[in-house]
């Protein structure tokens, strides 16, 4: 699917929209902020985010992660791994 998305130019200055890769630059900044939203609502799984983002190694996600600040863990998984240690005694 393609969507069109217009950007005011009073916004695209801050990127040089002369510079050759000026383009492809904005682009994959929209993508990896839609990306994100969409990941932290739960609209997409790591491997769609790594898939749409041609993200090869699981470390590149996580870097993924860092960067919009995005947790790689839920509070709910934490609370069941201590719940689960402690059924263990550990």
């Amino acid at each position: 699917m393609e969507i069109l998305v217009t950007i005011p130019d009073t916004l695209t200055e801050q990127v040089r929209p002369d510079a050759p890769d000026a383009r492809d630059a904005l682009q994959r900044v929209v993508l990896e902020e839609a990306a994100a939203a969409l990941y932290r609502v739960g609209k997409l799984t790591k491997t769609q985010v790594m898939l749409l983002l041609d993200l090869t190694e699981r470390e590149d996600f996580y870097t993924f992660l860092h960067a919009h600040h995005i947790p790689m863990t839920t509070l709910d998984t934490l609370q069941g791994d201590r719940a689960a240690s402690d059924q263990l005694g550990l």
